[in-house]
C-alpha cells in the first residue's frame, strides 16, 4: 500500500533513524536494503585490512621522514666537521667570516695553516681577502683559503677577484665514504697493529721521513695531546711501518690520514690498519665513521673495509703567490 509521501517518506520527513515501513519502495536509494551477516562481516575485515596496509604505510612514511631528518642531520655533522677538523692539530682564531689555522711552528702543512670562509658570512670580500693577507704575511706564512665544504662552487664565482688579490684558484673533487657496510678485509697475519696513545720518535724516522712527509710528524704529535684521538701503528718484525690517525668530535668520526712507509708498501699494510680500525669503531660503537679518499687506489682500500660513497663534494682552494 502506497503512501501519500512516498517519494519522500514519512520517515524521512520526520528524520527518524528507521525506516517506518509506510511506503512499498523499501529499499530504495535513501534506505537501501541491510547487508546480510556474511557481507558485513567481509566488510569490516576488508576495512581491518585496509587499517593495517594504512598504518604500515604511515609507519614506512614516517621511518623515511625521519632517515631523512637523522641522514641531513649526520651529513650537516660532517661537513661542519670537515671544516673544522684542524682545530685538533694546530692554533686558530675565530673571525666573522670564518677561522684561520696556523701553526708557524710547521709551515708546510696545508692542514694546519689555511683560512676557511663561510659565503653567507661574509659582507665585505675585499676585506676579508685582505685581512687573510694580512693575518699570514705577518707570521711568514703562505695564505691559503678553503671554502666551506657545504658552498659548492663559491670560489668559481668569486675567481676573479681572488685572482686580483694574487690568488690563484683551484677546485678538489672529494668523494666522501661513510662506514655502512660489511668489512672485507683479510689482514696481512705478519702485521701487528697496536693502539697507542703516546708518541716516539721511531715513528717519525720509519714511518713519516722514509716517505718523504715530515710535516705530518708535528700534526701527529699535536693529535696526540687530545684524548678525542685513536692513533693505529702497524708493526712487522717488531719495526713500525705504518700509521692511522682518527678523532672523535660531537659523535662524529673523522678518518684523517693513513700512511704508509714507502718502502714496505705492497705488503697489505694500509688495509691491515684501516681494518684495524674498523674492527675498534665497531666493537666500541663508534658512529658514524667518514673519510674522503686520496685516490683511487685508497678508495678501493677503504670501499673494501666497508665505507660506502655518500657524497661527492667540489672543494674550492686558494693560494697566495
Amino acid at each position: 500500500m502506497s503512501s501519500p509521501q512516498c517519494e519522500t517518506r514519512k520517515c524521512v520527513l520526520n528524520k527518524e533513524i528507521i525506516h517506518c515501513g509506510y511506503c512499498e519502495k523499501y529499499p530504495c536509494r535513501i534506505f537501501p536494503a541491510e547487508p546480510t551477516e556474511e557481507k558485513t562481516f567481509r566488510n569490516i575485515e576488508i576495512e581491518k585490512k585496509w587499517t593495517r596496509e594504512d598504518e604500515k604505510l604511515m609507519e614506512a612514511y614516517a621511518c623515511k621522514r625521519n632517515m631523512d631528518i637523522f641522514r641531513k642531520k649526520m651529513f650537516k655533522k660532517i661537513y661542519l666537521e670537515e671544516d673544522l677538523f684542524p682545530r685538533e692539530i694546530t692554533n686558530y682564531e675565530n673571525r666573522d667570516y670564518g677561522v684561520l689555522f696556523y701553526n708557524e711552528e710547521n709551515k708546510d702543512s696545508y692542514d694546519s695553516n689555511h683560512a676557511v670562509i663561510y659565503k653567507e658570512k661574509i659582507t665585505d670580500l675585499d676585506f676579508v681577502l685582505k685581512d687573510i693577507i694580512d693575518f699570514y704575511s705577518n707570521k711568514k706564512i703562505k695564505p691559503i683559503i678553503y671554502q666551506s665544504i657545504s658552498d659548492d662552487g663559491f670560489f668559481e664565482g668569486i675567481k676573479t677577484k681572488l685572482n686580483s688579490f694574487g690568488f690563484e684558484t683551484w677546485t678538489e673533487e672529494q668523494n666522501f665514504m661513510i662506514l655502512s657496510d660489511k668489512n672485507t678485509i683479510s689482514p696481512n697475519p705478519q702485521i701487528t697493529v697496536k693502539k697507542l696513545n703516546q708518541w716516539k720518535d721511531e715513528y717519525g724516522t720509519e714511518i713519516f721521513e722514509k716517505s718523504g712527509e715530515s710535516w705530518g710528524i708535528e700534526v701527529v704529535k699535536k693529535a696526540l695531546q687530545n684524548k678525542n684521538t685513536l692513533f693505529f701503528v702497524a708493526f712487522y718484525n717488531e719495526n713500525p711501518v705504518g700509521m692511522s690517525y682518527a678523532h672523535v668530535t660531537d659523535d662524529v668520526c673523522r678518518v684523517d690520514y693513513l700512511l704508509v712507509s714507502a718502502e714496505y708498501r705492497k705488503m697489505g699494510i694500509g688495509r691491515t690498519l684501516i681494518n684495524a680500525f674498523v674492527k675498534y669503531c665497531k666493537e666500541n660503537k663508534i658512529s658514524p665513521c667518514y673519510l674522503w679518499p686520496d685516490g683511487k687506489s685508497a678508495e678501493q682500500i677503504y670501499h673494501e673495509a666497508g665505507f660506502r660513497n655518500f657524497s661527492t663534494k667540489f672543494a674550492g682552494r686558494a693560494k697566495h703567490i
